[in-house]
């Protein structure tokens, strides 16, 4: 009985071990069959992710071929329009000069003409003149454009060329009843051509008196200082060549002002300020409108000499009339050790904080370039080949992931390293960052020793 009681103690123990294992086993499954509803969930918004990633990616790529067209086109209309004033400047210049020629001849010769006669002689005389000066900007807009306007750079005085445009504008001057005030400093020479520097602050000056009412002021002023001083506008993103010091050069006038977000604008090619409905003819009457090239002339002049042109207002008012000043900076004292080579780096970012810091960061050892729209920036990647590519992955309208995946698919740009960052580690999507191909994100920004050890391991590479 006693070896029976055992068995039958040992077969209920092997029986309560059993249910144990069969409880365990069950509940190991059940965590299973929780675990697998869990990774097919997980699956399922994957799948979904993955199918508005793809649908994204189908759209940039659809909406680069858009962007790409209308670059083609644009740069196709811009040869079909440079062709055109070409053609129609070349054609005009032989009629305008003949036309001068006889009316020249009929004023100079001792013909019988009555007063009434010559009178009409001498207007059509100035407005063929005026034609003359049109025909004659669009000529050497066609020259810069064609890169064909060559530069002879040599030292000048400054005052001297101050003293010339005085005289070439004083009878515009009288006829507006206005006063261009100049303090005649200890002369200074600059290295320009003078010629066209000459040209270009007459269109200047120019601009002045036909934005000024009659009877106003326009002030010269002109001063030298170190590079370290140099303070430029946050509107400005154009830079000079770099130097130990510039000359400063600005034209202050009395006129209408201009609206803040036209201050840029006024520099493009055939662009005019205000409602054309509101504008005179007449070459210096008020708000007299011509081809609009005048200070795009300038800004492209100015920029071949070493410098840049800029405009400060404190807006537009016809009848208060807040006036504008219009700056020309240029090399006054070269450097004498200037990097020959600089590589490209280029930072598509339109925060305004980080993109400063970075310019001002990379700039002395790179050549920066800084674009706020990730359309345009992706363009200059194609144009300007740099060797590296930074982007805020907050960017506005498209967002970093989305400029990086464009890059990264272009076969002719894909092998140039882009660098994504922000201001955290909250702010990156690292799943996204590796489906765009980026080489690397980055944070903090402000981390600067490895900022700079970072950037260059990229741009030496080769």
């Amino acid at each position: 009985m006693s070896t029976s009681a055992a068995i039958a103690l040992e077969r209920q123990r092997y029986i309560l071990e059993l249910k144990s294992k069969e409880e365990e086993l069950r509940n190991a499954y059940n965590e299973l069959v929780e675990k697998r509803k869990e990774i097919n969930e997980l699956l399922k918004g994957y799948k979904e992710t993955n199918t508005e990633l793809e649908k994204s990616n189908r759209e940039l790529l659809e909406q680069y071929e858009i962007v790409k067209k209308s670059y083609d086109e644009i740069n196709r209309l811009n040869k079909a329009k440079d062709l055109f004033i070409g053609i129609l400047s070349h054609e005009l210049k032989t009629p305008v000069t003949v036309i001068k020629g006889y009316v020249d001849t009929l004023l100079s010769r001792d013909f019988d003409i009555n007063d009434n006669v010559k009178n009409t002689l001498s207007s059509v005389l100035k407005s063929v003149n005026n034609l003359s000066q049109m025909v004659d900007d669009l000529l050497d807009y066609m020259r810069l454009e064609t890169k064909k306007l060559k530069l002879d750079i040599k030292e000048v005085s400054l005052n001297a060329i101050l003293d010339s445009i005085y005289r070439e504008l004083k009878p515009f001057l009288e006829e507006r009843k206005q006063n261009l005030i100049f303090e005649k400093k200890e002369d200074i020479k600059i290295n320009v051509d003078q010629k066209w520097i000459k040209r270009a602050f007459i269109n200047i000056v120019g601009n002045a008196i036909k934005f000024s009412p009659d009877e106003k002021n326009i002030y010269i002023n002109y001063k030298i200082i170190d590079a370290d001083k140099l303070w430029l506008p946050d509107h400005v993103t154009d830079k000079p060549k770099p130097a130990s010091q510039y000359i400063l050069i600005t034209v202050r006038d009395e006129g209408i002002g201009i609206p803040y977000d036209e201050l840029n604008k006024i520099f493009e090619s055939f662009y005019e300020l205000g409602d054309i409905k509101t504008h005179s003819t007449g070459k210096y009457k008020f708000m007299s409108k011509g081809f609009g090239l005048g200070l795009s002339f300038s800004k492209q002049i100015v920029s071949m000499m070493g410098g840049i042109i800029y405009a400060e207002s404190k807006g537009f008012d016809v009848q208060n009339c807040p006036g504008s000043q219009i700056t020309i900076c240029l090399p006054y004292r070269e450097e004498k050790a200037v990097e020959e080579h600089k590589e490209k780096i280029i930072i598509i970012d339109s925060d305004l904080e980080f993109s400063r810091f970075l310019e001002l960061f990379l700039s002395q050892s790179f050549s920066v370039y800084v674009f706020e729209d990730g359309g345009i920036g992706y363009l200059k990647v194609l144009e300007l080949k740099p060797k590296l590519v930074m982007i805020n992955v907050a960017l506005k309208n498209y967002d970093g992931y989305e400029v990086c995946s464009v890059i990264k698919e272009d076969k002719r740009i894909s092998d140039i390293p882009v660098i994504l960052y922000g201001s955290g580690p909250e702010s990156f999507d690292e799943i996204r960052a590796n489906r765009v191909k980026a080489n690397m994100i980055f944070y903090p920004l402000f981390d600067t020793e490895n900022l700079l050890r970072v950037v260059k391991h990229y741009m030496e590479k080769k």
